[in-house]
């Protein structure tokens, strides 16, 4: 009587967990955006800052969404599959994490490629730090002389989305075990006092 959609079953093929962390290039423009706005109007509240500050607060910001955000929906993608897989509706696929965050690199990697034979008259610079705001620091300091340079963040999302998606599907969140360590060790100690 009632048929349950693909989507709601927490089926997440790769594509479209690709297109998940291809989406924290979107949302990081939208970052970078706010966060360059309120560090160059601090000025208005009598607060003074250099010149240089804008791109290093905007690379902070942007890396820290970037990879808190890969490693959530990574880690959840992870963990839906490792219910699918215990009660036998989906195969084990230990490298998916992998594989999503290469297709998600991939524009990256065409830009990366291009930058490095320079064509007359049109330049890929603009798009490539674009997409690669989570390291925009080292790209504007370093990116014009060394080339190369942009190809170092797109091995960011591959480790951090194989990390996360495994932790996943193992049911490991990292947090908890900082949190409940950090308890632990402390609860160890207080007993240590008393005795």
């Amino acid at each position: 009587m009632f048929k349950r959609r693909v989507e709601d079953s927490g089926k997440c093929p790769v594509w479209r967990f690709a297109f998940r962390i291809f989406y924290a290039h979107i949302a990081n423009v939208l970052i970078m955006l706010v966060a360059a706005m309120l560090v160059e109007n601090l000025g208005l509240l009598h607060i003074q800052v250099s010149n240089g500050v804008t791109p290093v607060v905007v690379t902070i910001v942007c890396f820290l969404f970037y990879v808190v955000y890969i490693y959530v929906q990574s880690w959840r993608v992870g963990q839906r599959d490792q219910n699918l897989i215990l009660y036998k509706h989906k195969t084990k696929q230990p490298l998916k994490g992998l594989y999503a965050a290469i297709l998600s690199q991939l524009p990256g990697i065409i830009l990366a490629i291009a930058l490095q034979f320079p064509s007359a008259g049109f330049s890929y610079v603009r798009y490539a730090r674009y997409f690669n705001l989570h390291f925009n620091w080292f790209l504007l300091n370093y990116g014009e002389t060394h080339t190369w340079l942009y190809f170092a963040p797109l091995f960011i999302a591959p480790i951090v989305a194989s990390l996360a998606y495994g932790l996943g599907s193992r049911g490991t969140f990292l947090a908890d075990k900082l949190v409940y360590r950090a308890a632990d060790e402390q609860k160890q100690t207080n007993e240590g006092k008393r005795e």
